[in-house]
């Protein structure tokens, strides 16, 4: 994965077991498991020792589908810890996977309202970068099964994801997904159960024949099935009873007799040393040496080689497992683990505390902050977790919110209320969830009591963040106070340099907001730098955007295009969709408000869009659709904007945001406005007003006011326009809002104009131009908007030199409009797939287009596929495909597992409806609209054929010529193809050579030679082509070029056939030279 996931991951989950030698194979549920992946659910269900995971590994070994695999454990039953290793799983063995579903995951501060948004980005990421069928094991599942969001996360997933993904749950209990029904229902489900996983006789003879060399009568292995009932781990103690035909003592779980051939078997038999490792070791999930030497080496009087005695843990086969790609770290079988743990509690249960306590001190330095907690609650120390949770709080708040509020909530409430670490940690949780007041007052109370204390870290933390609760509640001053308070604190100190950044970036934010631009961007760049030289790479990119709206702020647009560009590249690489969604967004805003540039506006909007689209960034996603409709409404493109506001107003209705339903009205009535109904614009004007004035938002009122302006302008209501138009303006510049100020000023200029006040009107004008820098291109479309009403201020001769390059500027503007329009229908359009128009070449080098965009083969029995049903006049049964192209595959299973994913591949890289399917049969769909070269080829031959005059037979031939750009599919070598290639050689042969006599006999010798090198660049010994380019150097009297032409046919009949010519060349020569 390229984005940093939440957690630590430890690969040993995700790696795929290996399987081990004396693994029988079952032939009986591996012919069931291939039947299987026809669905999309597959549940292996059985008590534990009944050979699930051996099962599966030994399935995942032999099948030709690529299988993610997922261990689950206690720890997994953390919702977000759970998702971050599904993603883990899938990433392992699709690298290319990951980065876009796990930036979704990390910053999520609610299941309950995010989950179907990362679902659904989870599943478009799997259909955009894994284009072939896989499987997906969940091993232990009954570990999790009881987790509702886990059960409504995996129900969602299969009913989301495509077809392709094959996701298998292995459990001790019965699954209980929401949707079950449904999905039995809709035959996507299979399944084995204990029954079917149960040892018959012929396997049990089978398992004694290949792992301990014992031949079993058939009576003998029958006794064994009914006494076992096929439970693979009572058959494997069997084994050591004393006599076959005795009764088995066998157990249905870790019982006595279990208990009891652990003891004797393995226990009992070991070194001191080696035993009480295997005891103490029982308390670790996995384990390699250096963590066994950082837990363990001082429960032991002497120093001891830890990689030595793991190896001969794991060379006596003590129950252990390798795990991981290099085998380093080590797991216990389930069933031995837990003997060891019993037997370790009865005989060093004061052991036990000592070692899960440094176990929590590893972790904790590891930074395995969830393994740490899950060792931690064992102790039953409410005070000892609460520190935990403290210490690790920092690092949760930025990357796993989920677990961290969930921690926090299993805390007693006296304890969460009390300590200023928890307090501080709920405050910041706060205000991410946008509980702002909430946060305020928590965030409060931790700084009271950390000051009573004078605990500086704590303090500055809780600055910090009651710093970012105050900007958001718009308390720009108090924000400002807190984080210059931080930086005092963190100055001088090394350990809190990572705060001093997050404070100077906050200062920045609230002097931006405070008017204080230039001191803003300061802040931001030292903040940058900091960050950058702590290399916190996930802070880097907000605070360029925090930068690109500094300059922008300042009118420095270049730097802020390049500090915007430079956060999206950023993203891009991380895959981050929402905050790519979010900086595409500012640049369409800067492109369209501020530089004019149109095209590369709706190009960042589209983007966006489809960014915010595909991880459900519903918020960005309307905003970006009104930035489209604003742009598009500007142009005099009325009905591509009403569509754009359409779209974003029911977004806006879905996840019922309150600021954007009483934008959109505003907006819609500046559409009507710029058609020219008045009546329509009062509506909606009037229709809003009552919800913006409950809402009490100041600038929601000044938008308001300005349309109304505009409105009353229209309608020559002067005086009512200057009134609620001053309203606007004053409002827009107390509230520091720079472009909202500039169209309320050139509006009420325009008011005032109207209205007679021309002294008054020349006031807010100079006002408006001054500053001397360049005026945003916003300016520039409000003045060619508000034109009409500015006649008199355009002709002021006081005004004459300011105003005129901007009135140049809107006049320039209004007759470009025609020519950005054409551009911009030139931009390719949002519609709705079809299926895709294709162009197929087969000469030369293959080369198969989609809608103008080269297919980009995943392999090349893909394309082999491709062409081959292409090529095939007849329906085809997926044995007829193997047996043509994969000759050395004979198992049905893996044939049809193979087949399967090859034609997934070629209808992800052509299209869904490519291979058309009735019964068993498959077949080219012949209706698709697309051009093939070699039914060209072969059309033209035989229009040239049936021509009644040389002239349709010379046109229709070198049509076909034309087309051979070199030899039959020259890059597919299967056994097919090169049949295929030899007879349309020789056809080619045949109508070049027709071709060429057809020119002869129109004594056109030049085209004659151009026709017979064609061919004789495919044959160099074709003999009529050297024939008749010799009688077209005689019609040219050239006796030198008859002479080349014949002694390289002589050199090539020669070289290839150890021939002379043949008798006709030989006499035609002579005759053309005698």
């Amino acid at each position: 994965m390229k984005s940093s996931a939440p957690f630590p991951l430890s690969h040993t989950k995700v790696s795929l077991p290996r399987r081990r030698e004396h693994l029988l194979a079952r032939p009986r549920l591996l012919n069931l498991l291939n039947q299987f992946l026809d669905k999309k659910l597959i549940l292996i269900t059985a008590p534990a020792g009944y050979g699930k995971t051996s099962l599966l590994v030994d399935f995942s070994s032999r099948c030709e589908l690529p299988v993610c695999w997922l261990a689950l454990d206690e720890l997994d039953r953390d919702p977000q810890r759970f998702i971050t290793y599904f993603i883990a799983a899938l990433a392992e063995r699709f690298p290319t996977f990951g980065a876009e579903t796990v930036a979704a995951l990390t910053p999520l501060v609610s299941l309950d309202e995010n989950i179907e948004s990362l679902i659904v980005t989870l599943t478009n990421e799997i259909y955009d970068t894994i284009r072939e069928h896989f499987i997906l094991v969940l091993d232990d599942y009954h570990l999790v099964e009881d987790v509702e969001v886990i059960r409504g996360f995996l129900s969602r997933f299969v009913k989301l994801a495509d077809e392709s993904c094959h996701l298998v749950l292995s459990s001790r209990r019965l699954t209980h997904l929401p949707d079950l029904p449904r999905m039995i229902a809709d035959e996507q489900v299979e399944g084995l159960d204990f029954a079917e996983l149960a040892f018959r006789p012929e396997e049990i003879q089978s398992l004694f024949a290949q792992n301990y060399g014992k031949e079993l009568t058939e009576a003998s292995a029958r006794e064994l099935a009914e006494q076992s009932e096929g439970w693979i781990t009572g058959l494997q103690l069997a084994k050591f009873s004393s006599g076959l035909t005795d009764r088995i003592r066998v157990a249905r779980a870790a019982g006595l007799d279990l208990d009891q051939y652990f003891d004797e078997q393995a226990l009992s038999k070991q070194p001191t040393e080696v035993r009480s490792i295997l005891l103490y070791t029982s308390l670790f999930e996995e384990f390699d040496a250096d963590l066994c030497r950082s837990v363990l080496a001082d429960l032991f009087p002497e120093p001891l080689n830890w990689s030595s005695l793991l190896g001969f843990v794991l060379e006596n086969n003590l129950f252990v497992l390798p795990v991981g790609s290099d085998g380093r770290w080590l797991r216990y079988h389930h069933l031995f683990r837990e003997f060891l743990r019993v037997r370790l509690q009865k005989e060093h249960p004061a052991q036990i505390p000592i070692i899960q306590s440094r176990l929590v001190s590893a972790y904790e330095a590891r930074g395995e902050w969830e393994r740490a907690y899950h060792i931690c609650r064992q102790f039953d120390d409410s005070d000892l977790l609460a520190g935990l949770i403290e210490r690790a709080g920092p690092t949760m708040l930025r990357r796993a919110v989920l677990t961290l509020t969930d921690w926090l909530n299993a805390l007693p409430p006296a304890l969460s209320n009390s300590r200023a670490g928890l307090l501080s940690l709920r405050g910041g949780i706060g205000y991410l969830r946008g509980n702002y007041r909430e946060a305020q007052s928590l965030l409060d109370r931790a700084e009271s009591i950390y000051r009573s204390r004078a605990e500086t870290p704590g303090l500055v933390l809780t600055l910090v963040r009651r710093a970012m609760a105050q900007y958001n509640l718009g308390n720009y001053n108090a924000s400002l106070r807190d984080a210059e308070e931080a930086l005092s604190l963190t100055e001088e100190n090394p350990e809190l340099q990572l705060d001093h950044a997050e404070a100077q970036r906050l200062k920045g934010l609230a002097l931006l907001r405070l008017g204080r631009t230039r001191h803003a961007v300061e802040c931001f760049e030292r903040s940058l730098a900091l960050y950058t030289h702590l290399s916190e790479t996930d802070s880097i990119p907000i605070l360029l955007l925090n930068c690109g709206m500094a300059h922008r702020a300042i009118g420095n647009y270049e730097a802020a295009e390049k500090s915007y560009l430079q956060a999206l590249e950023i993203w891009r690489r991380e895959g981050n969709l929402a905050w790519q969604a979010n900086a595409l967004n500012n640049l369409g805003f800067l492109y369209h408000n501020i530089m004019g540039e149109y095209e590369k506006a709706i190009l960042s909007f589209r983007e966006g869009l489809n960014c915010a689209n595909r991880c459900r960034y519903l918020q960005t996603e309307a905003t970006i659709a009104i930035g489209m409709g604003e742009l598009y409404a500007e142009l005099g493109e009325y009905e591509a904007a009403r569509q754009s506001f359409e779209q974003a107003g029911s977004i806006a209705q879905d996840i019922e945001d309150r600021f954007l339903l009483n934008y959109l009205p505003l907006a819609q009535a500046v559409l009507s406005l710029m058609q020219g109904n008045l009546d329509q614009a009062g509506r909606w004007l009037e229709e809003i007003f009552p919800s913006i004035e409950a809402g009490g938002s100041q600038y929601e009122l000044a938008l308001w006011y300005l349309q109304r302006g505009r409105l009353a302008l229209a309608k020559k209501d002067s005086e009512t326009a200057v009134e609620t138009l001053d309203k606007a303006e004053r409002s827009f510049a107390e509230d520091g809002r720079e472009l909202e100020t500039i169209w309320g000023r050139v509006w009420l200029a325009a008011a005032l104009s109207s209205a007679g006040r021309e002294n008054d009107a020349r006031g807010v004008f100079k006002h408006l131009l001054a500053g001397g820098r360049t005026a945003p291109h916003a300016l520039v479309t409000a003045v060619r908007l508000a034109r009409p009403w500015l006649g008199t201020l355009r002709k002021d001769a006081s005004l004459e030199k300011s105003a005129a390059p901007l009135f140049q500027r809107a006049d320039r503007l209004e007759a470009h409009l025609p020519s950005l329009r054409r551009d911009l229908r030139r931009i390719p359009q949002t519609v709705g797939l079809s299926a895709p128009r294709l162009s197929i070449q087969s000469f030369g080098w293959t080369k198969v287009i989609v809608n103008t965009h080269t297919a980009e083969w995943p392999t090349q029995s893909v394309r082999e596929l491709f062409f081959f049903f292409l090529n095939s006049r007849k329906p085809l049964t997926k044995e007829q495909v193997a047996e043509a192209l994969w000759l050395d595959m004979d198992d049905p299973n893996r044939i049809k597992q193979r087949f399967k994913n090859e034609l997934y591949r070629l209808r992800r890289t052509i299209s869904p409806d490519i291979i058309l399917l009735d019964g068993e049969y498959y077949q080219f769909n012949r209706s698709l609209d697309y051009d093939y070269d070699l039914d060209d080829f072969e059309t033209y031959l035989t229009w040239a054929r049936a021509a009644k005059t040389d002239a349709e037979r010379i046109e229709n031939y070198e049509k076909a010529v034309r087309l051979f750009k070199g030899e039959y599919l020259a890059d597919v070598n299967a056994s097919w193809a090169i049949l295929d290639r030899e007879h349309i050689h020789r056809v080619f042969l045949e109508a070049a050579i027709a071709l060429a006599e057809l020119h002869w006999k129109h004594d056109n010798a030049e085209k004659t030679l151009e026709t017979c090198q064609r061919a004789l660049e495919l044959d160099p010994t074709c003999e009529p082509a050297h024939q008749l380019a010799m009688h077209a150097h005689a019609f040219r009297g050239d006796r030198a070029a008859i002479v080349r032409q014949y002694q390289a046919c002589r050199e090539e009949s020669q070289r290839l056939f150890n021939l002379p010519p043949t008798e006709e060349t030989e006499t035609l020569y002579r005759r053309l030279i005698g």
